[in-house]
């Protein structure tokens, strides 16, 4: 399933984009996905800091402790 999106240019953009031989529709497709990528990194991005800020700083060293505790589990 699809949808159609409309976007006007002036002219003389079109005429150039053309004249190049650019497949604008397939460029803006992929601006598109581009962006949504972009966005959802960024988001991600900011919970996982706001998580980080809402646990606070970790006493000692964790991960020597978690590989320790896993080699003595064996």
């Amino acid at each position: 399933m699809s949808t159609v999106i409309g976007v006007r240019v002036p002219k003389e953009v079109k005429e150039e984009l053309d004249r190049l031989g650019v497949d604008y529709s397939e460029e803006v497709r992929r601006l598109f996905v581009d962006i949504i990528r972009r966005r959802r990194m960024e988001m991600a991005v900011k919970a996982l800091r706001s998580f980080r800020a809402s646990i606070g700083e970790v006493e000692g060293d964790l991960a020597t402790e978690i590989v320790r505790g896993e080699r003595e589990r064996r």
